[in-house]
C-alpha cells in the first residue's frame, strides 16, 4: 500500500501483495478454527453482538479518517470537528463502554482473548489508516513537486536542468 503512489494502484506488485494479504487472512482464520488454543476463538467472531459493537467502533474511526482525508486547506478549521469527533468516539469507545459491554457478552474464561481481539482490531485499523495516509501524502507531495518543478516525464524538466529527479520514483 505504501508503494502504490510510486507504482500505481493497479501495478501487479500492488495487486499481488493485496491478494496475498487477503489469502493470508483467510488462511489465518481457517487455521485458527482447527487449533486447540486459537489466538481468536471462532465463537467470538460468530457472536453477532460482540462483533457488531466492535465493528461499529471501527467503522466510526474509519469513516472519520476518510472524511478527514477529504478536507483541504480551503476548508475552515471547524470543518475538521465532526470527523475528528467520529475518530475520537470510534477510538475511545472500545476502551471503555464498548469493551465492558463486549466483555459481558463472552464467557469469563474468554475475556482475555476477547480483549486481545479488540486491541488487535484497534491496532490493525490504526496501522492501515497510517499506511493509507502515508500513501496519499506521498502521492500528493510527489504530484505537487512534479508540477512545481515542471517535470514532463521525459527524463528532464521544462526548466532545462536535464535532471530526472522523480523519474525513478514514478516508473514501475
Amino acid at each position: 500500500m505504501l508503494e502504490a503512489p510510486a507504482f500505481g494502484w493497479t501495478h501487479p506488485l500492488i495487486l499481488v501483495t493485496a491478494v496475498a494479504g487477503l489469502v493470508a487472512l483467510v488462511w489465518f482464520g481457517l487455521s485458527r478454527r482447527r487449533s486447540a488454543a486459537p489466538v481468536l476463538a471462532p465463537f467470538l467472531v460468530a457472536n453477532r453482538a460482540f462483533l457488531g459493537r466492535s465493528l461499529i467502533a471501527l467503522a466510526l474511526a474509519v469513516v472519520g479518517n476518510l472524511w478527514l482525508m477529504g478536507l483541504n486547506a480551503d476548508n475552515p478549521v471547524a470543518a475538521a470537528a465532526a470527523p475528528l469527533l467520529m475518530i475520537g468516539v470510534g477510538m475511545e469507545a472500545p476502551f471503555g463502554i464498548t469493551d465492558g459491554q463486549a466483555m459481558a457478552l463472552v464467557p469469563a474464561d474468554a475475556v482475555g482473548m476477547a480483549a486481545g481481539f479488540l486491541n488487535t482490531l484497534r491496532g490493525a485499523a490504526e496501522a492501515m489508516v497510517i499506511a493509507a495516509f502515508s500513501a496519499a501524502l506521498t502521492g500528493l507531495l510527489a504530484a505537487s513537486a512534479i508540477d512545481a518543478l515542471g517535470w514532463n516525464g521525459d527524463g528532464g524538466s521544462r526548466g532545462g536542468t536535464g535532471v530526472d529527479i522523480f523519474g525513478p520514483l514514478m516508473r514501475p
